[in-house]
């Protein structure tokens, strides 16, 4: 599944089962209070909390965008029915309609900007009028309100409300921060060897080349090159020069140190920046090590006979000042 399926995933997954959540403690509550009407509104909400984990499976499908405005739409139609028909000002259910114009700006798809700004507004609109223009509409409704069961509704709701559209900021600017991770590992990764690409290796060198003039030290910069590289591709085809790069990429890294950074510098070469090397004796040791492994090493080439490849490799030195 392709990131961007997998986030939209969570961000289905993560409100419907927060929805689901707030309306099974709503519906238990509702049952407790032993108020027929308030019972009877409880068993009307049950079908809805099973029609929003049925959308986990609508999502799992990839089916995010009906995913999302089903849900939306479900959550709107619940609390409506609840206070409509069940007369929920009177336990504030209609705070639900700020938690959803709250959550479904970021949930809706833009491009339907038009439809989503409307619900939203929708939604707003019910929540300012109903809060201003509360009803009580049977004396045992009214009475309930200063019950214990009537208070810890009332509470529940606000609560569920407040708490809703913080968790879901908070979900979405976790999401966002993946989201951003992603997109560097993208920009910075080379997607064939699994190595920093160019742009990830300039980026550490610059931060590298600062760190050694203000410590004075020095660094040490390795250049590979795979020998005749245009001939196996020429010979073998460039699949197979692909799997070769992949190959002398993964011995590289089982071969450098630990604190190396080894990049694809680009076609069949790599750069090896040698952070916290002491001196020449030490970084031509290491390259000598990387070389004659490579060297040694079959590399499969489709049906053919193992071949063998070596690298050449220069380095360079910053010394301080």
């Amino acid at each position: 599944m392709p990131p961007i399926d997998r986030r939209k995933d969570k961000v289905i997954r993560g409100l419907t089962m927060l929805a689901v959540g707030n309306s099974i403690v709503y519906i238990l509550l509702l049952m407790t209070s032993g108020e027929p009407r308030l019972v009877e509104s409880a068993w009307a909400g049950i079908p809805f909390a099973l029609g929003m984990l049925a959308l986990l499976r609508v999502s799992q499908f990839g089916r995010h965008e009906i995913a999302r405005w089903a849900l939306m739409l479900m959550i709107f139609l619940a609390v409506a029915i609840q206070v409509f028909a069940f007369h929920g000002t009177d336990i504030k259910t209609y705070f639900f309609f700020l938690a959803v114009a709250i959550a479904a700006p970021a949930i809706l798809p833009w491009r339907h900007r038009a439809q989503m700004l409307v619900f939203v507004a929708l939604n707003m609109i019910l929540f300012v009028g109903l809060d201003l223009f509360g009803w009580h509409v049977t004396p045992e409704l009214a009475t309930v309100q200063f019950d214990w069961g009537g208070r810890l509704l009332n509470t529940w709701v606000r609560f569920a409300t407040v708490a809703t559209a913080v968790v879901f900021v908070w979900s979405m600017e976790y999401l966002t921060r993946c989201a951003e991770m992603e997109l560097h590992a993208f920009a910075t990764t080379d997607l064939l060897t699994g190595l920093l690409n160019r742009r990830g290796a300039e980026a550490v060198l610059k931060r590298e080349l600062v760190v050694a003039s203000r410590r004075g030290s020095s660094l040490w910069v390795v250049m590979i090159d795979v020998d005749h590289f245009k001939h196996i591709n020429d010979r073998f085809g460039h699949d197979i020069g692909d799997v070769v790069l992949r190959q002398v990429a993964q011995e590289l890294l089982v071969q450098g140190r630990e604190q190396d950074v080894i990049a694809r510098w680009g076609g069949e070469e790599f750069l090896i920046a040698m952070l916290g090397c002491s001196d020449a004796k030490a970084a031509v040791a290491a390259v000598e090590r990387m070389r004659a492994s490579i060297a040694v090493r079959e590399f499969a080439v489709a049906n053919s006979r193992p071949q063998f490849v070596t690298i050449s490799a220069g380095i360079a030195r910053l010394s301080p000042g």
